[in-house]
């Protein structure tokens, strides 16, 4: 069972930072805001500029994520898998895998026992040069679920007829003289009501669809929407207008250029641009990814972003929103509800980066998204796809991994990370006489979990310093960090040595005070001028403040609590040069700000009574 505690990095366990004893306070509760700016900002908000391995996703919490799934192989002897895909071809309710092998040249299914924990291969195609992708599809209509793949190296598109057991494949040659076919997909693109054909031709610089003449797939005419798309990589299939008509979305490598291509019936198409400036796409998705009932485009880049474009409807226009700017060749995305809460989230992979990962769309609109590791170990990850392979109605994750031969499917597990971190946006107090007070945490903490705290404070906002380990209790800060600065940062560490719990903070709450607070206006410092509290912190009470003046004149040493506030005037009159001394009793526990006014000139500071 949990334990909620209040963990107040103050004097003393349970210790509330009192309202108003301080001039200044900053409180964060959310962070469900993602990553913000990592320029300074005026308050928190619901924004940070780091985390790993933290779940920030829900509003006034942050817990530690899930642990990696669980690998399954399903195979580890593939030659280079590419595509992947899942369906039910024989016909046991249960979903099976399938994926082309770009350098062993075959087309296989996975026969899956129900579980997920057993896998019978059984070859579709052989002597398929170049076999990058494929689209699992009923493409006679007869009831059962075909495959349809393409052949890079044999300029081919080709397709197999399920006998309904998975036992049988009956191929059909849909085109053998289609320059280096890069992807394929089958929908309904004349509307006469069987599947029809789609791909993107690499080496052709086609978008190109093959008519379904006699609606069995025994016969394909072969239709050019786009001869001049230069290296175009991926085509898929979607309603873009939602005119009743399926168009073709499609991305160009070499032109940088992610467009659609409008279904205007009869066979006639116009082309119109999504974005002509998305560095290098490799692959294209349509999928609702706002929640507003139209079609929008994912897409990768080769030089390390996921985007996405908002469709505005029927305006035609898009608005690019970023998911990840930041990896190394993202190669290919899908999207599916993974966390069943309905809205789609991302799924991809980083080719160089030898990782998977999905995103979750943390408001369901698409522009805040939680990375969740996958696999950060793998070797050249080319495909990844949504299915519930194990049958317990929530979706797992597979993916091909092409230079180890392999094709695995993650579990996911009720698993926590076993640490975690998360770094605040860098808060600006506003002027650079900041005395640190007190930082308080609220959370929960359940047996073998922990939770830790680091701060740092400069008046150089790109140089904070060190991150300083701030103990519990610890009532004031400037015994760790300096006074008299502008910018505080703080770290949440979050830890576990039960995996199947987490601790959690749910409140931030940081108090200051600004020596303009008793300062006066239009004052200076003389170097001469000096005033220091001995001990300080002081366990004893009266506190004795040593003043020295640089010559004879009138002085004011008046005592403030932390926000600013008179408590009372400790020395008054006309003083000789040189050294002084005051005793000060009857003082509670606490800070206090002095300031020692000489002629023209001040200085102020603080004392911390223990």
């Amino acid at each position: 069972m949990k334990r909620l505690i209040t963990l107040w990095i103050a004097a003393s366990v349970g210790l509330a930072l009192a309202p108003g004893a301080y001039g200044e306070d900053a409180v964060q509760t959310d962070w469900s805001g993602g990553t913000g700016s990592l320029s300074p900002v005026p308050e928190w908000q619901n924004a940070f500029t780091a985390a790993e391995g933290i779940d920030w996703a829900a509003p006034g919490s942050l817990t530690l994520l899930s642990a990696l799934p669980v690998e399954h192989d399903i195979t580890t002897t593939f030659g280079e898998p590419a595509g992947v895909g899942a369906a039910d071809f024989d016909g046991d309710l249960d979903l099976d895998v399938v994926s082309v092998a770009y350098q062993g040249d075959e087309v296989v299914w996975w026969e899956n026992d129900g579980a997920g924990g057993g896998w019978i291969a059984h070859t579709i195609a052989t002597a398929f040069p170049g076999a990058n992708s494929l689209a699992t599809h009923d493409i006679d209509h007869d009831g059962d679920i075909d495959v349809a793949a393409t052949a890079e190296r044999a300029n081919r598109v080709a397709w197999w007829a399920n006998d309904g057991s998975g036992g049988g494949w009956e191929p059909h040659v849909v085109d053998s003289a289609v320059g280096g076919p890069f992807s394929v997909c089958a929908a309904d693109l004349d509307g006469d009501g069987d599947d029809d054909l789609c791909t993107a031709a690499f080496a052709a610089g086609w978008i190109v669809w093959w008519e379904n003449m006699d609606g069995a797939g025994t016969s394909w005419t072969r239709h050019i929407l786009d001869a001049a798309f230069t290296n175009a990589w991926w085509a898929v299939t979607a309603d873009v207008n939602a005119d009743g008509r399926t168009d073709v979305i499609g991305c160009s490598y070499t032109l940088n250029d992610v467009c659609w291509w409008q279904n205007d019936g009869g066979g006639a198409w116009t082309k119109r641009t999504i974005d002509e400036a998305i560095m290098r796409p490799l692959s294209v998705r349509a999928a609702d990814m706002d929640g507003d009932s139209d079609t929008d485009v994912l897409g990768v880049s080769d030089r390390g972003r996921i985007a996405w474009w908002e469709n505005d409807g029927a305006a035609g226009g898009w608005l690019k929103h970023t998911v990840d700017a930041q990896l190394n060749q993202p190669f290919s995305s899908r999207v599916a509800d993974l966390d069943d809460d309905g809205d789609q989230d991302v799924i991809s992979n980083e080719r160089l980066g030898d990782r998977v990962m999905w995103y979750e769309n943390v408001t369901g609109g698409g522009l805040v998204w939680l990375e969740h590791a996958v696999d950060v170990t793998c070797d050249g990850p080319n495909d990844v796809l949504a299915a519930d392979l194990n049958g317990d109605q929530e979706l797992d994750i597979v993916a091909t991994h092409s230079w180890d031969n392999s094709v695995i499917w993650y579990e996911s597990t009720s698993d926590f990370c076993p640490a975690g971190t998360l770094d605040s946006s860098i808060l600006d107090t506003g002027e650079a006489g900041t005395y640190w007070g007190q930082l308080a945490c609220v959370g929960v903490m359940p047996v073998a979990t922990s939770i830790g705290l680091e701060v740092r404070a400069s008046s150089d906002s790109t140089n904070l310093g060190a991150w300083i380990p701030v103990p519990s209790p610890c009532e004031d800060l400037s015994a760790y960090i300096p006074d008299e600065t502008r910018y505080f940062q703080y770290r949440i560490l979050l830890g576990t040595t039960d995996v199947l719990v987490t601790p959690g903070v749910e409140e931030i709450h940081l108090a200051w005070s600004h020596s303009s607070a008793v300062e006066g206006e239009g004052t200076t410092a003389d170097p001469g001028l000096s005033c220091l509290a001995l001990p300080n912190p002081s366990l004893s009470n009266p506190v004795t403040l040593r003043f020295t003046i640089p010559r004879a004149g009138r002085v004011a040493l008046v005592l403030y609590d932390a926000a600013g506030r008179k408590v009372r005037t400790l020395a008054g009159g006309t003083f000789p040069e040189g050294e002084h001394s005051v005793a000060c009793g009857g003082l509670a526990s606490g800070v206090y700000l002095y300031r020692l006014s000489a002629g023209e000139s001040t200085r102020a500071g603080k004392i911390t009574v223990q």
